[in-house]
């Protein structure tokens, strides 16, 4: 395990659908943080009214700062915890810079530019093999790079930016070899 004195991007659960209680807590510390966003749309009276923007994934918050700090933050908020890795130490599960960059760009590319191209997955639900490094050639999301990947059930391949061991994000085409080089 890294030294949890190292800022790092750490994996909270913020229970009680309690995420963006939890990111007003980080914005007014001063503590960087993140919450994978999209618009909905309601509807009401049978038409389209208020576009708001919502949780992706319910109570997921991430957080950049020192494990003590986490610790702290967790100890006096009872709302909000850590998540930990599957493994026999149940180290914290964080979520490495680059990874984390990678993710937040692919959010914010579909929340700015109202992009309804991302499906979220549970990387527990299919089976990842390994794959070659691709980067995305046209379209919205020009530059950037993710790994080609063979979805179980689908015949079509999709391009997925993974953070390991917590989600994936897909880039779904009719045609994605039209789109993307290999690196």
């Amino acid at each position: 395990m890294k030294n949890t004195e190292d800022k790092q991007w750490y994996v909270l659960q913020a229970m009680y659908g309690k995420a963006l209680k939890a990111e007003q807590l980080f914005k007014d510390i001063l503590l960087d943080s993140f919450i994978p966003m999209e618009s909905n749309t309601e509807i009401r009276k049978g038409k389209k009214s208020i576009i708001k923007r919502v949780p992706i994934i319910s109570n997921l918050v991430f957080a950049y700062a020192t494990f003590t700090r986490i610790k702290e933050l967790c100890a006096v908020n009872s709302y909000l915890y850590y998540r930990v890795q599957c493994n026999a130490s149940r180290d914290p599960m964080f979520v490495p810079r680059d990874q984390m960059q990678k993710f937040i760009d692919f959010v914010q590319t579909d929340g700015d530019e109202g992009i309804e191209k991302l499906e979220y997955i549970n990387p527990d639900s299919f089976n990842i093999k390994k794959g070659e490094l691709v980067r995305i050639t046209k379209g919205p999301f020009i530059g950037k790079k993710g790994t080609l990947v063979k979805i179980v059930g689908e015949h079509r391949k999709q391009i997925v930016v993974a953070i390991d061991g917590l989600l994936a994000i897909t880039v779904k085409d009719p045609k994605p070899w039209t789109i993307i080089e290999k690196i």
